[in-house]
């Protein structure tokens, strides 16, 4: 479902056609995607990548990061994952920075920035695997993987935070319940991604 087709059937399923409501409708849109990927995080579009370089301590995540799903260097031709600890846990084990060695952990210090450890002896290339909340839809990005494979679910999600808007109870109960059920559905649809990710089968 495109933008457009999107802003229609929301003004069609509360038969409202005013401007004040139109107006509303982009930020339900925004909000409706934000409560998506906290009830369904591990949704594949939700996955990204970033590559890098690495030769100090600490390193500037990207904008946008949410959670990490996991980071390693480069050593030779051979991927390398790096455990995840607590900063801590890392300041503890390594307290003089000065001291460099490859990397064995990394940690998040605070939502901008990781800690490596022990210092890097070498410049590495990274890869960072973590999750994002995409780029929304909107009049400059009409079409989503959201709003395209999981229209239904984007759809209640917004004409509940409308309802809400409207402060009209009946309607906000309606799409919550309806919401609550499709999202239930995609819970089971991403516990079996992951269950074949792993080999376990579906």
């Amino acid at each position: 479902m495109t933008y457009a087709e999107f802003l229609a059937q929301v003004k069609s399923d509360f038969e409202d056609d005013s401007t004040e409501f139109a107006d509303a409708i982009p930020k339900r849109i925004t909000l409706a995607e934000s409560r998506i990927f906290k009830d369904a995080p591990n949704l594949p579009a939700f996955r990204t990548t970033a590559t890098g370089s690495v030769s100090t301590a600490t390193l500037t995540v990207p904008v946008g990061l949410r959670t990490i799903r996991g980071f390693s260097i480069t050593v030779g031709s051979n991927e390398v994952f790096l455990e995840r600890r607590i900063d801590s846990y890392i300041k503890d084990k390594y307290p003089a920075t000065t001291s460099t060695a490859q990397p064995v952990y990394y940690s998040e210090i605070n939502e901008t920035t990781m800690l490596l450890g022990p210092t890097p002896n070498a410049t590495y290339t990274y890869t960072l695997y973590y999750l994002r909340v995409p780029t929304g839809l909107s009049v400059s990005n009409t079409t989503t993987w959201l709003g395209t494979t999981h229209e239904d679910i984007l759809l209640y999600a917004t004409n509940w935070e409308c309802a809400a808007f409207l402060i009209d109870d009946g309607a906000t109960a309606y799409w919550k319940s309806r919401y609550e059920e499709e999202v239930a559905r995609l819970g089971a649809e991403v516990k079996r991604i992951y269950l074949n990710e792993y080999g376990a089968g579906a």
